[in-house]
């Protein structure tokens, strides 16, 4: 992974450090995405030592460095790193917002932006959380291009999932079967205020809510074992992820200002996800926390929700 930014606190500690500054090149530059993605029809050599070409399939590489990124459909739309940096910077200044972070994952097949949308909210005493506005993309098929809001702890970095569920009106994605068009991305930035409220008053119910450490085990079951064998029989992989769920819950950065809660519950489920779960390298933990477990994360925070 290749980033920079000017917030110390961003959750992974790669990258590199810059001063405030908007000057889009210096981003590009520091974050590894100063370049355009090219693409070039796949050839192959058969058994007789023919080259041949194959025309259905690209092979998509940087102009740089002329590193070959991925072989997609020559129907692919190849949506540039410069160009959603620079949607991103043009909005988030017509809204007042801050960037602190961009950057690119393996090589420059997957490139993201972060920028802080001027909102933070108290949940419990000495617990803050921040919303953030995030675009990320790819050039090898692993995600389209998304634009959403989130919530992030400042206590301990945590990627806390979409304020909201994906709708036109305050997330967008971009499949790679579209062109990128700056001009056709819409967020209703009126809805910003109410979304965030509702999701910070949610978040202090759950921090209302006290639970005990069964119902805590029996919340992270529901979600991690199968439903279809008993206690007993479940796998040693899901036996464990419970348990480092419940480490986390009563030991894991903040827990005191939690523990015994359901808010806490969430917390660990978070954490879990934000440091990347089975994930070994920084890149998959990137994706794990940002991308691959919003779903998750929205469908526990509802379970919760229903017991506050």
């Amino acid at each position: 992974m290749a980033h920079v930014t000017n917030d110390s606190r961003v959750w992974f500690p790669h990258g590199t450090n810059t001063p405030d500054t908007n000057n889009l090149n210096d981003w590009a530059k520091y974050g590894d995405m100063a370049f355009e993605c090219h693409s070039s029809p796949v050839q192959f050599m058969d058994n007789i030592g023919m080259v041949n070409q194959y025309n259905d399939q690209v092979v998509l590489f940087r102009s740089d460095n002329k590193t070959p990124l991925s072989v997609v459909s020559k129907k692919y739309k190849i949506h540039q790193p410069l160009d959603t940096l620079n949607f991103f910077q043009e909005f988030i200044s017509h809204n007042g917002f801050k960037m602190y972070t961009a950057g690119s994952i393996d090589s420059g097949r997957k490139f993201f932006a972060q920028a802080t949308i001027g909102k933070e909210g108290f949940v419990v005493n000495g617990d803050v959380l921040q919303g953030n506005l995030t675009i990320i993309s790819s050039l090898d098929s692993s995600t389209s291009t998304l634009v959403s809001i989130s919530a992030k702890r400042l206590f301990c970095s945590n990627q806390m999932g979409s304020i909201l569920r994906e709708n036109a009106k305050y997330a967008v994605r971009i499949t790679h079967k579209q062109e990128f068009d700056p001009y056709q991305i819409k967020l209703d930035m009126g809805l910003i205020d109410s979304a965030w409220d509702s999701f910070i008053t949610d978040m202090r119910k759950l921090a209302n809510t006290p639970i005990t450490d069964k119902q805590a085990r029996d919340l992270y079951q529901d979600v991690v074992f199968n439903k279809n064998v008993s206690v007993e029989e479940q796998s040693a992989q899901s036996v464990k992820k419970v348990e480092e769920l419940m480490r986390l819950y009563k030991h894991g950065a903040g827990s005191s200002h939690h523990y015994g809660t359901a808010y806490g519950a969430y917390n660990g489920f978070t954490d879990y996800y934000t440091n990347g779960g089975n994930s070994r390298s920084i890149d998959s933990k990137f994706l794990m926390a940002h991308v691959n477990s919003n779903t998750a994360k929205l469908d526990f925070q509802s379970k919760l929700l229903q017991m506050a």
